[in-house]
């Protein structure tokens, strides 16, 4: 039996409690041996899912890599550039192209294990989040086949030499297990981290769910694998009812309620739109303009036992928004029902920027060898900004196949607050 412990014994606040049959009760904060109360537990946001419901579902992934580099002049397919040659042509030309197309069929199979409260303070005085998490035992076995066209420029003695390689495998199965949490209020997030304790040397900040810094903290589809909490979808979404991914790329619309079979049964699911603003296309966008910042850095000095030059020069930024891998747009459609995505039809590009910077051309004192240079800084007034990147194009396709969810006889003994949210009742509170 795992229970959740009281850090303040001589509190008179109400306590969550994990006793035999997965019954969430309150006791008055006195100790465990005291009689436990069934009164509820006013106030607390409850966990979006009933203990024991289990999901079976599959998903096909179609996914095809591309490398560009993008330039004022436009973008262009390409891997690289040789930067070096006899002459500065050479030195600029493409070192080939590269393509990844890869399919992927997965199952998906999670249940809920558990659930508990956000955090759990070890401060004295420190009170409780007041929003559960539903615990989340996944299990997801993939099998996949991947082609894979990569070209190549090269210089030898002999001149200028390309060719193509080519090649098909079966990447194999795949089995990874994870644990999650799920919680819920006006919205639906994935907290993809159970580390729910508190930062004790940032004792003097609201703990709570709801002081995450959006900045940081909140990943939405466009985060990196350090951030710990995804905005899923909105919770019992109405007519006109319209939000924002985190990073503000993407709308989600409520679309209508669509009749439709989910674990052999029909329901009425929440059919939600994506949309994204510009072209769906980053291939043809310029992500010289969207993700890199030119300043002016200045530098200069009187003093005359220097030798140091005064230093007025452009110096381009990388925008933190485009750092690592990074979901440019989205668009397709998702259906919910009671918080569970239960079909989605999603096209998803992800941006990865590989280099980037000013790039010039300078040939060696001897003028046999031209040599493409690039430094954030621009040093030569021939220098003009380039991003080489790579964007991979995502064709899912979700379906759930099986819903089980635990029979109501299991749930607990007469009188007491049983665990779990209901589903589609996640969001209200108990008491």
């Amino acid at each position: 039996m795992h229970r959740i412990p009281d850090h303040s014994l001589k509190s008179r606040r109400k306590t969550p409690l994990r006793i035999a049959k997965d019954v969430l009760v309150c006791t008055a904060g006195v100790g465990l041996s005291a009689a436990v109360l069934s009164v509820g537990c006013h106030g607390w946001i409850k966990a979006p899912y009933d203990l024991g419901l289990v999901i079976g579902a599959s998903d096909t992934v179609v996914t095809d890599q591309i490398f560009y580099k993008n330039t004022p002049a436009g973008v262009v397919e390409q891997k690289g550039t040789l930067g070096a040659g006899s002459d500065c042509g050479v030195a600029n030309m493409s070192t080939g192209i590269h393509r990844v197309h890869s399919e992927q069929t997965r199952t998906i199979d999670w249940e809920v294990v558990g659930e508990t409260p956000w955090d759990h303070p070890l401060l004295p005085g420190n009170d409780y989040s007041r929003t559960m998490l539903s615990v989340i035992q996944e299990m997801v076995v993939s099998d996949g086949t991947t082609n894979e066209e990569e070209s190549f420029v090269v210089v030898n003695p002999d001149g200028i030499v390309a060719y193509q390689d080519t090649t098909d495998q079966y990447t194999g199965r795949t089995t990874d297990a994870s644990y999650y949490g799920m919680a819920v209020d006006e919205y639906l997030i994935k907290v993809t981290s159970l580390d729910m304790w508190n930062n004790l040397e940032d004792s003097g900040r609201n703990q709570g769910p709801l002081a995450v810094n959006t900045a940081t903290d909140w990943l939405g589809v466009n985060g990196s694998a350090t951030q710990t909490v995804q905005l899923l979808t909105k919770h019992k979404p109405k007519k006109y009812d319209m939000w924002s991914s985190t990073n503000g790329d993407f709308l989600y619309f409520f679309d209508d309620t669509e009749k439709m079979p989910v674990g052999g049964k029909d329901v009425k699911a929440d059919r939600i739109v994506i949309t994204t603003t510009g072209n769906v296309d980053p291939a043809a966008s310029t992500l010289v303009d969207n993700c890199l910042n030119v300043g002016l850095y200045s530098y200069t000095t009187n003093n005359p036992d220097t030798d140091v030059l005064d230093d007025v020069v452009n110096v381009a930024h990388l925008d933190a928004g485009c750092g690592g891998d990074f979901v440019h747009q989205m668009v397709g459609t998702q259906w919910w029902y009671k918080d569970v995505l239960v079909k989605a039809q999603t096209t998803t590009y992800v941006v990865n920027i590989n280099d980037w910077g000013y790039e010039w051309t300078e040939f060696d004192d001897s003028l046999t060898t031209c040599t493409r240079m690039t430094s954030n800084r621009q040093d030569s007034p021939t220098a003009t900004l380039f991003v080489e990147y790579d964007v991979t194009t995502v064709v899912s396709n979700y379906q759930v196949n099986t819903w089980t969810e635990k029979k109501k006889k299991d749930s607990g003994p007469s009188g007491a607050t049983a665990g779990g949210g209901g589903g589609g009742d996640a969001g209200g509170t108990t008491g």
